[in-house]
């Protein structure tokens, strides 16, 4: 979809514009996230070190669910 994601240790998830490097769209977790967000489906899902796992729209940044995989 022309967009470049990436998140760290802040918690904040960033989708970019390729061609001009743009931001998109960004969005907050409740902690760090450590590991490269996967885009599946149209979805950018990102694991937190709050214990949740996001599922954010990739287009425009919505979340659109969570699930607590760690207490």
């Amino acid at each position: 979809g022309g967009l470049v994601f990436f998140s760290g240790s802040n918690g904040i998830v960033w989708a970019l514009d390729a061609a001009s490097g743009n931001v998109q769209w960004k969005a907050h977790t409740g902690g760090p996230v450590q590991f490269p967000p996967t885009v599946w489906r149209g979805r950018v899902l990102v694991g937190s070190g709050d214990g949740w796992v996001y599922a954010f729209e990739a287009q425009t940044g919505q979340l659109l669910w969570r699930f607590n995989a760690a207490p």
